[in-house]
């Protein structure tokens, strides 16, 4: 009986903490974006941001019911001149979970590739839907460039996985039964 126990409990924190993933590309063909500048769109913006505020979001339906960990990678065009540099926010549900910034390269125009790994406190997603966005944090100065999306990268979600304090509880509960039932059948 006792290995029974061991087993269904061994079992049962297996299956709990496995974490899932969702993995979607970012951005996409259903972004939307929206430039003060430039007006708002959906797909791939070619318009260049500037502006604090300039965003790009993309909303997806199916993810775990909590995330608490994001992988991305993204690869933006930067023609930012000498002296400036720009923060970019990178929000889930309006939650800022992780910065990145982005320095002047002399009007290069080439890709930068950003990307990073965060945990952070739970964020629950209504029925597994989440909004993912990029938005810059402050105004690039007139006449030293901008930065924009060209090419799709991905947003990796990661599920929120539960607290040990959960897990004991739940390994104290099944033992509970198991005792139970090893006396009822004594």
């Amino acid at each position: 009986m006792q290995k029974l126990l061991l087993a269904g409990i061994a079992a049962a924190t297996l299956f709990a903490v496995q974490a899932e993933a969702t993995t979607l590309t970012f951005p996409s063909g259903s972004s939307s974006w929206s430039s003060a500048t430039n007006g708002s769109g959906t797909g791939l913006p070619s318009e260049p941001m500037w502006t604090t505020g300039d965003y790009i979001s993309q909303t997806f339906t199916g993810g775990p019911a909590a995330v608490d960990g994001l992988t991305y990678s993204l690869a933006l065009n930067d023609i930012l001149g000498s002296g400036s540099s720009e923060t970019l926010a990178i929000l889930i549900n309006g939650t800022q979970v992780d910065t990145q910034t982005i320095p002047d390269c002399g009007y290069c125009g080439t890709d930068v590739n950003i990307g990073n790994t965060v945990s952070f406190a739970p964020i629950v997603g209504g029925a597994g839907t989440y909004t993912t966005t990029i938005e810059l944090t402050d105004t690039i100065p007139p006449g030293n460039g901008s930065i924009y999306f060209d090419n799709a990268g991905s947003f990796t979600l990661s599920a929120a996985a539960p607290e040990p304090a959960s897990m004991a509880l739940f390994g104290v509960g099944l033992a509970g039964l198991g005792l139970i039932r090893r006396r009822r059948g004594a």
